[in-house]
């Protein structure tokens, strides 16, 4: 009986330890799921007006969705939308480690930023195209609760 209750548990160890040599290979943190944020880019200057008088500062802020799936065949795609009626973009996604990043050539910007320790938050810089310049801004993404 113990030799039965050993084996069955040594096949069990065997088996768990497996799982987790097969996710770290894969380097598939677990990213899948519905992310949200608040993407402010730089500010911007507007032209004097007559009105004003002199040039104003605007500030924008998007909220950002990114919604990430893992394909039956462990591949990582996934969605960024923000405000608009363009719907979603798709991403290509990358992952090294904690590190991910996500790439959206269609509006040639994109994102990079690390997974937290507990999977709940992707902080990190945005980089793209906006207003007719190049800009940048800290986004940080928090898993959506399901």
């Amino acid at each position: 009986m113990r030799l039965g209750r050993s084996l069955l548990f040594s096949f069990t160890i065997a088996m768990l330890s497996a799982a987790v040599v097969v996710d770290a290979e894969q380097g598939l943190p677990a990213l899948a799921g519905v992310w949200e944020g608040k993407l402010t880019p730089r500010a911007q200057k507007k032209a004097a007006s007559k009105e004003l008088g002199s040039p104003t500062t605007t500030t924008t802020t998007l909220p950002v969705v990114v919604a990430i799936n893992v394909d039956s065949d462990g591949k990582l795609s996934g969605t960024w939308a923000s405000a608009g009626p363009q719907g979603g973009t798709p991403i290509e996604i990358a992952v090294d480690g904690n590190t991910v990043r996500f790439s959206m050539p269609s509006t040639k910007s994109s994102w990079e930023g690390q997974l937290s320790a507990d999977g709940a938050t992707l902080n990190g810089k945005w980089s793209g195209k906006t207003f007719g310049g190049d800009a940048t801004a800290p986004l940080v993404l928090h898993r959506k609760a399901q």
